[in-house]
């Protein structure tokens, strides 16, 4: 958890600014999305 703080700390520091326009595109954000699912089916 402390990883992912840290790393978006810095890229909001890197981007300057952070909000809806600076995320991934659609398509990137489905495979992550996917990856926490499928992820999560897999460990319950």
């Amino acid at each position: 958890m402390v990883l992912a703080d840290l790393t978006g700390s810095l890229f909001a520091i890197w981007r300057g600014y952070v909000g809806p326009d600076t995320t991934r595109s659609f398509g990137s954000m489905l495979v992550i999305l996917l990856m926490v699912v499928i992820g999560a089916m897999v460990t319950i």
